[in-house]
């Protein structure tokens, strides 16, 4: 994590402290004084909705804008195409990716990749350097 989100971090935690959450590692990270401590899913889908309206993406009422998922999908995609700029091979991850999106496997978090034109050029880049090769088509392969 960036410095910028550990600070964030430290500042939440020290705030939580002084208003007399619990300190126990295994207590919920975020927390309220509310329904047993906890925030449920349907708080923080509001909650969340909430944020892209003040950020100016989605009017103030209505379906239209962004929506939850609609940040998944952008995640997933933003971290493949960071794994391709680190060399790092995104289908080797892809079950790490699934267990922090909370499926039980890859075939669920599948349905987020979307292909964009940077994940294009660089799934290309790297069959080129990778898989071209092992073709062998009797012919050169240009780089």
């Amino acid at each position: 994590m960036s410095d910028s989100v550990i600070a964030e971090l430290r500042a939440y935690l020290d705030a939580r402290q002084q208003a007399g959450a619990p300190q126990d590692p295994h207590s919920a990270l975020f927390w309220h004084e509310g329904r047993n401590a906890r925030y449920t899913k349907q708080v923080i889908a509001l909650l969340l909705v909430d944020v892209i309206r003040r950020a100016g993406l989605k009017p103030p009422e209505g379906r239209m804008g962004p929506r939850l998922h609609d940040l998944r999908h952008s995640m997933v995609v933003h971290r493949i195409l960071e794994w391709y700029r680190s060399g790092i091979n995104p289908q080797d991850r892809l079950p790490f990716l699934a267990t922090y999106l909370g499926h039980k496997d890859i075939h669920s978090t599948l349905i987020y990749i979307t292909v964009t034109q940077d994940l294009l050029h660089l799934a290309n880049e790297r069959f080129r350097a990778v898989g071209a090769p092992c073709l062998d088509l009797g012919q050169e392969v240009r780089p």
